[in-house]
């Protein structure tokens, strides 16, 4: 099919994903779970030891927005980023408009990524940001399937410009070559391949998760296994909540925890997800958090793998996909070290590097 004919129809699906109910078969966004429900938290998250250096993040769509935005916050802590189907850091400017139209659908020219990445040193400067030098040196591998109609080849490669602007071409990966559409693919897991449609993972024959973890990582073992069921644990969100209303944080996050990174004694590392519009567990339940295949590779390697989330909200702000907030709706910080959902991951992460003896999951 040709690709410009499918733009207006793929806009309109954009717009769905972000803001409309069109992918809602109810027409309305689900309520957020309740305290009460049967899948609101049920535990502390614990103190692992864990150091607040060398940590990964990585993210899909709205999810791969905000890993940038949290790598840029404290890449004081993190020594690799992988973004799946997204654009530059701030790439909408606070306008939602700006965000449904050159930031899924523009080229590098219009994205502008070197100005970008100039207003973020700026505010580095001013310590609104993690200082530059600290993101020169990292691992950057991003990916893009061919068959992508949501997020253009310019949004992507203007990610790969920005991130040119602070580190050599050797530490930065860009894939365009599998053919996938927009979606996290995997070995055998989701939709078909061609497939658009919850939970937004794809079944490709492809392990994209192992892919990311070894351009970020050295000397990981490839797992033998899915990971074990018990090494997931629902925990309670709420304490990291700012005070300030309208962040969008879920009421639960996920922790992936291998066996041997339990006790505190062994010297395990960390990687942080974020998920897309429309895939936290109030969308598709538990399928994003155990199936994209990073918990085999955790498993495997010690890993610790925290799964933060968004849920979904009709009003103030108006988040009813359950979007990570790339555009502004929890204030004009939201790219910045102060926004509230950075500085909610942040305290996770604090809580994860605290010493051992506080609550553990079940």
């Amino acid at each position: 099919m040709a690709h410009m004919r499918q733009r207006p129809r793929l806009m309109l699906a954009t717009l769905a994903l972000l803001l409309g109910s069109a992918c809602s078969g109810s027409g309305e966004a689900p309520a957020p779970a309740s305290a009460d429900d049967a899948m609101a938290a049920d535990t502390q998250l614990p103190a692992l030891g864990l150091p607040l250096t060398g940590i990964t993040v990585s993210g899909i769509s709205a999810g791969g927005y905000m890993a940038t935005q949290f790598h840029l916050a404290h890449a004081e802590w993190i020594n690799g980023v992988a973004v799946l189907a997204a654009g530059p850091w701030r790439c909408a400017e606070g306008r939602l408009q700006q965000a449904l139209g050159r930031c899924i659908d523009g080229d590098e020219a219009s994205l502008d990524a070197g100005r970008l990445a100039t207003e973020a040193r700026g505010l580095a400067r001013d310590g609104r940001l993690a200082p530059a030098s600290a993101v020169a040196g990292d691992r950057v591998w991003l990916f893009r399937g061919t068959r992508d109609t949501v997020i253009s080849a310019g949004v992507i490669r203007a990610l790969a410009g920005f991130y040119r602007t602070y580190a050599p071409e050797a530490d930065i990966t860009l894939r365009e070559d599998i053919d996938a559409v927009h979606g996290w693919p995997t070995v055998a897991f989701g939709a078909a391949c061609e497939g658009f449609e919850p939970p937004y993972l794809t079944a490709c024959g492809v392990d994209v998760a192992g892919t990311l973890l070894r351009a970020l990582l050295d000397d990981l073992t490839p797992p033998e296994g899915n990971g074990t069921d018990n090494g997931l644990h629902r925990f309670d969100q709420r304490p990291f909540w700012p005070a300030r209303s309208g962040h969008s944080l879920h009421e639960s996050g996920w922790l992936y925890l291998p066996r041997a990174c339990g006790d505190g004694t062994r010297a395990c590392r960390l990687h942080v997800v974020f998920h897309g519009c429309r895939q936290s567990e109030d969308f598709i339940g538990e399928a994003f958090v155990r199936h994209t295949g990073l918990n085999a590779w955790a498993e495997r390697n010690d890993i610790v793998v925290l799964y933060p989330q968004v849920s979904p909200s009709r009003l103030r702000p108006l988040n009813p996909q359950g979007c990570w907030d790339w555009w502004g709706y929890s204030g004009g910080d939201y790219a910045e070290r102060s926004a509230a959902q950075t500085t909610a991951v942040a305290a996770m992460l604090t809580r994860l590097a605290e010493a051992p003896g506080g609550a553990r999951p079940r």
